[in-house]
This record gives structure tokens, sequence and C-alpha cells, in this order.
């Protein structure tokens, strides 16, 4: 078996304690365990061609992490029937394990905290099962490094949660099989032979769009008419006033405020089309509400408590919309509540606390708790909201005032915020302005109940609900659409109430039938397939104004780049990256006189130079369209880009990133970060300093130094202005060298009259540093070391801060807190660290207990008195951690486990202020340039490569100046 510790080609000889260290368990610099979970600037599998020669252990042109022959380190797979085994068939796992994607999983239940699963495995929602599965981060840490199987890829198995900031989702992933290399697994695939990654699902019927030769019209609807078989409901017992649709199942639940309070519920399952009787929910009550969780389950509001007219209890959940699951506490007071699906996939509710309070906004987390998006001021606390959703995402509240046929109307745009747009009054009859002498022939509009929804283009339709005619919004006008009525639709019903269909396609009603009034009856209408909806085209491009994404500009082929519901032919800003189509370019200066080059970037939605019909990764985050959920967002926290105020979850908005002139939608470039210096290493040992921008570092130029410098320990100033390093390699070396990254030029080299083994830069002046801190031989005596602080004015000044321990490793200093490694023979695994408070007197070290012993790379953030260090924990686990001092010891702030991918790990900078980012340095044996980088803050925060091109040598060191 290859050793994972095995330093690569050029620095065995440098390294040669690595085979003593091995023995003993040490953690040295360039001598840590296999990475794992690293991609090529994706979470999709690395081809060969994108690994060196190297990888390729055995010479058959594949890679060694994806090939059965290779002599690697992988593990054994596991014995037949074992959690994590390959099956077909549940009687080939052990018992209490089930067969699900080819692999064996045990059982678990996500409600209970002590709930174990193997190790390596994860508890989670499995379709209608809780079960065990192989946990991973990235789609390489399910090649045979996890369970011994190279056949099975890192997938998204759902939402875990969503927290309470502005980063929403969080995923479950886990190694399971996935035939079109899309993210889900085949078992929950609704089409498992076409990448479908957000696996979109029109009609509810189960099978994906991707698959469907319609997918806008349920393949059993008739001229786009579906009515599902009916359910006895005795009269009274279902007032059906409260109804949600998700993708799978519609839930009724009594909602009657007068006569007996019933605990009756009925949950149609519109991909079987059967119906599941609910009789016995703990809260019996009125005003409930239900809210759809797509992909995990129903909540229930408690409804009205026996003594109050308020809701009380608990949410009940529904698994699968028709088994109880965990109750969940509501936490809130509701008198009155609306509920809708939102454009990203989060539920909304509109509530009120009580029958004269003001309407309040939620957004629901998948954990059942309720985060406050704002008051809805302008709605009458009188009158209970139906919610819509429209094709940009906003949420739209909206009113019936009969009295004085006023419809009011509250937006919920999809960043979060509340626009109350003005009333429309609707009239009594239309035209709403008769001819003249024939009064009596216009059509009385007295009877119109409206039902609000949305068409493309964010169109607002009314339907009256009583007859199934039809009107349209246009600004603040009503307009009779009579070639649109929808008769059929609620012809025999009665004490109708609507929803919409998922993604928006179609609308739904429930009903009472005429002829059968003990029953319940559904019907569903689909825009797509209903043979009036091309009956009234405004702009005669073929396409209805129903179905018409521009209703006033003639595009027939129906352009939409950013999916938004408005065509690319009236969008003002079409690739949906919140800038304006004629505000969308690039301009490059010319030199020499040359004219300045403009790039169009308004069908770019990451601006990245590359337009999105070209761009395989629309988003600029790393994952591949074809198997990202969320394609058209950065951050992968569920909310388009457009949807966001931060898109890139860098913590620094978008509109000051535009201000600023960085990238919004790419998480390395922002204000908090000026440049990336980077230091490769040819065979021969000689070093270059590259410097570049996180964003375009396959842009790095090389720093003019002279040949006789061979920089190590590159260190960035607190400032981010000047860079220090050592012009040898440690130890070897009596001189240092400033670099300006201001002025782009090299100040100047200083000689200590002693070796050197660090230089950090400690205080600053106008044009140069005037103090450093460094770890030097004592003056006279090569075997013992000592830290110092140096100063520079012009002459070198040496003065020590600390000598009393022979041999002294590395130290830094950012604050008044000095730290260093340090031990007393020659023993590197034993080195300890400590840290001395240069603002007290005496200055007396102490020892930092927390930091484990052989801790090593030792170097502060910038302008940060945090430090961090490589360090092996009481587990055998190599960790990354960040420590503060405080008081006489060191608080552990950040840590991070090391994945197993590549066999070295050379360097690391960690700016540990928002936005929060760690940047590596790291490869495997043979493979060339590679720098990695880790948004802590991401839903999705595994590590990344930062795109290199043109550098053939490995990358040793890196640093990132602000």
């Amino acid at each position: 078996m290859k050793n994972p510790l095995m330093p690569r080609r050029a620095r065995r000889d440098r390294f040669a304690c690595v085979l003593t260290l091995l023995a003993m368990g040490s953690l040295l610099n360039g001598c840590l365990n296999d990475f794992d979970g690293f991609t090529a600037g994706q979470t999709g599998v690395l081809d060969d061609a994108d690994l060196p020669d190297d990888a390729d252990v055995d010479s058959d042109t594949t890679d060694a992490g994806a090939d059965a022959d290779a002599e690697d380190d992988t593990e054994v797979p596991p014995e037949s029937g074992e959690p994590g085994s390959f099956c077909e068939e549940d009687q080939e796992c052990a018992q209490g394990s089930v067969c699900r994607s080819n692999v064996c999983l045990p059982s678990c239940d996500t409600t209970d905290s002590t709930s174990l699963c193997p190790q390596n495995f994860q508890c989670a929602e499995f379709g209608q099962e809780d079960l065990c599965v192989p946990a991973c981060s990235d789609r390489l840490s399910c090649d045979r490094h996890n369970l011994g199987r190279d056949d099975l890829s890192c997938v998204f198995l759902g939402r875990s949660t969503i927290s309470s900031t502005q980063h929403d989702v969080r995923f479950v992933r886990a190694c399971l099989a996935d035939s079109d290399d899309d993210g889900v697994t085949d078992t929950l695939d609704n089409c498992p032979d076409i990448p479908n990654p957000a696996q979109r699902d029109t009609t509810g019927e189960g099978t994906g769009d991707a698959c469907t030769e319609t997918p806008t019209c349920h393949p059993q609807a008739s001229e786009g008419l579906l009515v599902y078989p009916r359910v006895d409901v005795p009269d009274g017992a279902l007032s059906i006033a409260s109804v949600a649709s998700g993708p799978d199942f519609v839930v009724l639940i009594d909602a009657s405020a007068n006569g007996p309070r019933r605990t009756d519920a009925r949950v149609l399952n519109r991909r079987t089309q059967e119906w599941t009787a609910l009789d016995e929910l703990p809260y019996p009550g009125a005003q409930r509400a239900v809210l759809p969780v797509p992909g995990r389950f129903t909540l229930l509001s408690p409804g009205y408590g026996p003594l109050t007219d308020t809701a009380s209890g608990d949410w009940t959940s529904l698994r699968q919309g028709a088994e109880f699951g965990a109750e969940l506490p509501l936490n809130a007071t509701i008198h009155t509540m609306s509920a809708a699906l939102h454009g990203d996939g989060t539920s909304v509710l509109v509530s009120q606390a009580s029958p004269s309070s003001s309407f309040v906004a939620y957004r629901l987390g998948l954990n059942g708790a309720l985060r406050t998006l704002g008051a809805l001021s302008t709605l009458d606390p009188g009158l209970k909201p139906q919610l819509h959703l429209q094709p940009d995402g906003a949420l739209v509240a909206a009113q019936w005032r009969s009295s004085d046929r006023v419809l009011r109307r509250a937006h919920l745009t999809a960043s979060g915020s509340i626009v109350s747009p003005a009333n429309v009054t609707l009239p009594t009859t239309w035209p709403a302005a008769p001819v003249p002498g024939e009064e009596a022939l216009a059509e009385d509009l007295n009877g119109f109940n409206p039902v609000l929804f949305s068409a493309t283009n964010n169109q607002t339709y009314l339907l009256d609900r009583n007859s199934g005619r039809m009107g349209r919004l246009n600004s603040l006008t009503f307009e009779r659409m009579e070639g649109y009525d929808l008769p059929q639709l609620v012809t025999g019903l009665s004490q109708t109430h609507f929803y919409a269909l998922p993604h928006n396609s179609g609308l739904g009603v429930v009903g009472r039938p005429d002829d059968a009034p003990s029953q319940i009856e559904v019907r569903e209408l689909y825009w797509d397939c209903f043979p009036q909806a091309n009956t009234i085209d405004t702009d005669t491009d073929g396409v209805g104004d129903l179905l018409d994404n521009c209703p006033d500009v003639a595009n027939p082929a129906q352009d939409d780049l950013d999916g938004d519901g408005n065509g690319d032919a009236c969008d003002i800003d079409k690739d949906g990256d919140q800038i304006t189509n004629d505000a969308d370019r690039l301009t490059i200066p010319g030199e020499n006189g040359a004219e300045p080059q403009v790039i169009d970037l308004s069908a770019d939605a990451d601006n990245d130079g590359t337009p999105d019909l070209e761009d395989d990764d629309r988003d600029g985050d790393g994952i591949p369209d074809s198997q990202d959920p969320f394609p058209l967002d950065s951050s992968n926290d569920g909310r388009r880009n457009a949807w966001s105020y931060d898109a890139d979850a860098d913590s620094v908005s978008d509109g000051t990133e535009r201000t600023r002139g960085t990238n919004p939608y790419t998480f390395l470039d922002h204000a908090g970060i000026a440049s990336i210096i980077f230091a490769t290493e040819a065979d021969d040992g000689h070093r270059t300093l590259y410097r570049g921008t996180l964003a375009s570092a396959r842009d790095a130029v090389a720093l003019e130094l002279p040949a006789t410098m061979n920089p190590h320990g590159i260190e960035v100033s607190p400032s981010g202005r000047f860079l220090s390093f050592l012009t040898a390699a440690p130890g070897t070396t009596e001189t240092f060298a400033v670099y300006d990254l201001r002025e782009d030029t090299l100040l100047f080299e200083r000689n200590v009259g002693a070796a050197l083994r660090s230089i950090s830069v400690l205080d600053e002046g106008a044009s140069a540093p005037t103090s450093y801190v460094a770890t030097q031989q004592r003056f006279g005596d090569t075997e013992r070391w000592r830290v110092s602080r140096i100063t520079v004015n012009p002459d070198v000044d040496v003065t020590t801060l600390f000598a009393g321990i022979d041999h002294v490793w590395e130290a830094s200093q950012k604050g008044n807190f000095l730290i260093f490694n340090a031990f007393d023979r020659d023993c590197r695994e034993c080195a300890l660290t400590y840290a001395m408070n240069t603002s007290v007197s005496p200055q007396n070290p102490f020892r930092l207990n927390n930091v484990a012993p052989g801790a090593r790379g030792l170097h502060h953030s910038v302008n940060s008195e945090r430090f961090w260090v490589y360090q092996q924990d009481p587990a055998g686990e190599i960790t990354l951690a960040e420590f503060s001092v405080s008081g006489t010891d060191a608080q552990p702030l950040y840590r991070y486990i090391l994945p197993e991918r590549f066999t070295e790990f050379q360097s690391h900078t960690g700016l540990p202020s928002s936005p929060r980012v760690n940047i590596f340095a790291a490869s495997g044996d043979g493979e060339p340039t590679m720098i990695w980088y880790q948004n802590t803050q991401s839903p999705l925060p595994a590590l990344r490569l930062v795109p290199l091109a043109g550098f053939d040598d490995p990358v040793v060191e890196v640093r990132v100046a602000p």
C-alpha cells in the first residue's frame, strides 16, 4: 500500500525526518495525511487529463482515485451485508439494514439524538426512511478512500436545516449510486438516466421534466384539465379553508371557526391519485394552516386552543404527507394564517397574532422555526389574505374587500423586502365606461369575486371563483380577458378554494361537487396544454399572452436566459446579475493610444467572460450545471443570485461589491482581499514568487527578484502592503528581504549576522517596515536559537526577546502577543507552543496547553492577534486550528480536520475576519500547482481549486494580502 505521508520528489532530502516522524505519529509541514474531497474547481470527478501523470500510479491512463487496479491507499471494501457493502436487494444486507442505491444502509432515527450510526456514517432522511448513510463532502471524497468502492458518487441527499443567518440551506450528502452523475441518487432520482440535478417535475406526477415529452402537462390531463378521484368527506366535517399543494401532496384541513372543532384532514397523493384520511390530529380547532416543506414533511399549525382564540401548541408534522412525524415548536402566537411556497423552495406564512393586529410575514425553516421577514402594515387586519407566487420569486399577499371592490396587495420580494403597491378598484361593469346608449350591454361585474394568480412575465390574472370569468391587472387598471374564461374549472363546484400548481404552471381548485355534496373533488388546469391559452396574442408572435414571457414584444422563441419568467426580448437584465443590460459592460483601456475594448457581459450571469450559453458553470460556484441543484446560485444557499443581497455569501453585499469594483458572484473577489502571493518550487529547489488576485490567480505574474534570492517563509505585513521573506531555506541564510506590494518593487535585503528560521513584520513605517520578529541563531553559537526583534533604520539592530529554550523553530507577533514554537532538545515533534505578552513587565512566556505538541506552520492571520497552526489532536486526527490568546492559554476558535486527498500540505493563510476564508497550497505525489480555498461561511464549505494555468512547478507557500 502506498504510504500516504511519503514526501514529493523534489523534497525527499529536505524532509528526511519523515520516516522517523511517521513512527512517532508526528506532524510535519509537508508530511501530512492524504487529502480527500478536493476537486478541480468543481465538485465533479477529475478527468484523467486533469491530473498529472504521477497520479496514475499503475500507468493505465486511469487516475488512482478511480482505478480499481491502482496500488494506492484505499480502504478495504466492507464484508458482504455490512454497512456500505454492495447490494441489489434488502435480503443481501445484515439485519437492521436495507439496500438503497446499491448500498447496505442501517436504520436510525433522525429525531433521536442517541440514535447511532457506524463511523463515517450519518443519520439522514432518505425518502420516507431514516437511514445511516456514508457521509461525504465532495464528489472525490467517495473515491476508494471512503468505502473501498469506486462505484459511488457524493450526492445531495436533501436539505438538513435552515439557519438563522442569510444562508438558508445546509445539505446532507452521502456516497450512493448515481448513474447519470447529476448529484441525485438513483433511488430518489425522478429521471435516473438523464442529468436533472434540480429534479424539476412541473406536473408533480413523479417523472422529471427531463424525461417527459410534454413536461408542462400532466399525462392524464384532458385539454389541460385533470380531475382527481373524489373522496368522501361528510358535510361540515371539513371546511377545506386551508389548502396547501407541494410537488407531491395536496393537504386539506379543517379550518372552520364555526360549529364543532374537528380533528379531520385529508391528504391527496398527486402521484398515485390516492387519498389518505387523518382523523386524529393532536389539536382540534380552527384557523389552522398547512405549510409544505419540499422533500421533508408538511406542517400543520395547531389551531385554536380550547379556551383561547389564538393558535397554541406545536407544529404537527406529516412525513411524506400522510404519516405523523415529530412535533416541532411553533414559537409564535397565531390568530389567522395564510401560507405558500416561496420561489426558493422555502415556505412563507402571513399571519396575525390577534384579530386586530397587523399581518406579519415569516419564513419557515426546515426545523419548524419562523424567521420574521416584516410587517405587512398596508393589509386590512380584518381580511385574511391569499398568497400567490410570481415567476420572479416574489410572493404577493392580496385581499379582496367586496364592500368597496378594492383589491389590496403587498409584495414580498425574493430578497425578503416588502413592497406595498397601490390598491386597485375593480369596476362594476365592463367596459368600465360603457358606450353611451349601450349601457345595458355592459357586462355586470358586481358578482366578480377574484382569485389572484400569476403567469409569465409577472402578469397578474384574476379568476372569478364563482363563474370562472378571467381578468388581468395592467398596472393599476383592470382588463377583462373574456377569451381566457375557465368555466370548466369551477362549474358544478361549491365551497371552492384555490392553490397554485408547483412551479406556477397552472391553477388547482378544491370544492364540493353539486351532485355529491358529501364528497370533495380536486381539479387542476395546466396552462401550456390548455386550448384557450393562445386565444389572446397581443404581440402576434404565435404565443398567447397567458404563456408569453414577453406579451407585448414579439419573441416566438421565448428565450429566457436567467429563467425568471421574463423573456430576453423584454428583460432589462437578461442574465439576472442585477446589472441592467446597457450597463453590463466591461471596458478595458487601450494601450499606447489604442481604442478601449468593450466586452458585453449582459449574457454572462457570473461575469467571468464566458457567455452563459457557452458556460458549463453559469454561477461560477465550481459545480458544473449538470451536477448543480442551484445552477444560478453562486453561494448554493438555495436562493437565486437575483434573489439575494449577497449572492456569493462573502458577507459583502452585492451593491457594495459593485461600488468597489469587485465581482459579487465570486467569493474570492471582494474588498477584503487584494492579492494572493504564492511561491512555486522547481525540481532544483529554486523558488519563484507570484502575485495575482484570488479571482484570477491563473494570471499571476512573477515578482522581479534577484536570481540569487530563493524566497522562503513569506509573510504579509498587517496592512497588506509589505511582503517579508527569507532569501534562502530556513536555518541556511542570514538575510531577509522586503517587497513593497503597493509600489511593486523590492525595497531591500538585509543581513542580521546569524542564520534565520522565520521573519515577519511587526511595525510599519510610511515607506517601509521598521521592526520585525524573527527566530535566529545566537551569535557565536550555531546550535542554539532565540526570538529577536530586528529594526532597520537603516542599520540593522537585533534585540533578544526570548532565549530560554535552545531550539526555537518559528515565531510570529501581531498586537501584544508573541507566539513561538520551541523544544529543549533535538526533537521537532516535541515542540511546544508558547505566548508572551510584550505589553507587560516582566515579559515571561507561558505555555499554551491547548495547542498540541509538535504544532507546525505557525503564523498570524493578517491584521489579527489570532494565530494558526497545524497540529495532531489526541484522537490522531491532523487538523488546522485557529486560536486566540486569552489569559494564560490559547482558546480554540476554529478547527478543521484535513481531508484525505493530497500527500502534502504546504502552507496556509486564514482571514478570520468577516468574510472568513481559508487559502491552502497543497498537492500530492507529482502533482503540479494547486491552490485551494474554503469559504467557511458557505452552505457547501468544501475546498475548491483556485484555477491556475501555465505553472509547471508546485506551490509550496501561499499568503493573502488585504
